[in-house]
């Protein structure tokens, strides 16, 4: 676990236990994206004797955002669960590193047509040798001081 995770877990938590249930549920129903109106009537099903703090979706905005009480939980736990995603999605892609490379290699095999071999070929040799580097040919003479006077001016010298 990196230590910036560590980090807004720990913040995260701090927060949390001071907060009350239905603050945190707000700050993870909209972190996934629901709207006021259906957030409202969330915390009106699941927190019945707070029914009143949740008539007007701008009281619940207000919170969240700007200098809202709320705000400063609210940006560390979307910072968290981002975070979370982003290691997750990269661990699901490492794991599918030995299935695309598997893929790959059957498609190298002489029962896959010219075409489908030639292409899984050319990305093998490309994503281990590089791809070619191409070559300019330029005969124009003012086409080759257009780009002589560009690299001067990118990198400083002749």
């Amino acid at each position: 676990m990196s230590k910036t995770k560590v980090n807004k877990s720990k913040r995260w938590a701090e927060y949390a236990s001071k907060l009350k249930q239905w603050e945190t549920r707000l700050i993870e129903l909209r972190n996934m994206g629901d709207g006021y109106n259906e957030i409202r009537d969330e915390l009106q099903q699941e927190f019945p004797r707070q029914k009143n703090r949740f008539r007007n979706n701008e009281q619940l905005r207000v919170l969240l955002y700007q200098k809202g009480r709320l705000n400063e939980a609210y940006i560390i736990y979307s910072e968290m669960v981002a975070e979370e995603s982003l290691e997750q999605g990269q661990l699901i892609l490492k794991n599918l590193n030995k299935r695309a490379v598997m893929t790959i290699g059957n498609l190298l095999s002489k029962t896959a047509p010219d075409p489908t071999r030639l292409g899984a070929a050319k990305e093998v040799l490309d994503r281990n040798l590089g791809k070619p580097k191409e070559n300019i040919d330029i005969t124009d003479k003012a086409e080759l001081e257009l780009l002589k006077t560009k690299l001067k001016k990118l990198y400083g010298s002749d």
